[in-house]
């Protein structure tokens, strides 16, 4: 099995979707905050037009790396620089999960993005998981907030900020 992590191209961002579906239907339905399958698909993922042109724009501000396992895209990470603070996003196909990608892939957003800015991301707060990655490079916990789904629930975040 051989990983590589490339530039992301505007043609990925039909993947990039699934794969970032697949991320909340797998991490965020949760029995016990009462968050449904039906709550995390009531969010619109068909956003793949969006992605084509933030990718294809790859402006100043933002940039966007994919992970392949034998060229099948597996993952991704987006950076983007923002006024206050850098922020980040990164899925990675569960099967794929703890095998060192999303370190290469963070390590890729820290170098582009810099030291100049603190870099903030959001994460549920029930994805231990996730939490401990972001700790691991050296995230701190900031404060507890809501994300309102569509469906009218609130899922538990913690931002996080390195």
């Amino acid at each position: 099995m051989k990983i590589k992590i490339r530039i992301a191209k505007p043609e990925d961002a039909g993947k990039i979707v699934a794969i970032n579906k697949i991320g909340w239907l797998t991490t965020y339905v949760n029995q016990e905050n009462g968050i449904t399958k039906a709550d995390i698909l009531s969010k619109n993922f068909n956003r793949q037009k969006a992605w084509r042109e933030s990718i294809q724009n790859h402006k100043r501000e933002s940039h966007f790396w994919i992970a392949e396992c034998d060229g099948k895209i597996i993952g991704y990470i987006s950076a983007k620089k923002d006024k206050e603070y850098n922020e980040l996003g990164i899925y990675i196909l569960p099967k794929f999960q703890s095998m060192g990608i999303g370190g290469r892939l963070i390590k890729k957003a820290f170098k582009w993005l810099g030291e100049e800015k603190k870099i903030r991301i959001s994460v549920v707060g029930y994805n231990a998981k996730a939490i401990n990655f972001y700790s691991k490079h050296g995230f701190i916990k900031i404060k507890n907030e809501n994300h309102k789904l569509p469906s009218g629930k609130n899922l538990p975040t913690i931002m996080m900020i390195k």
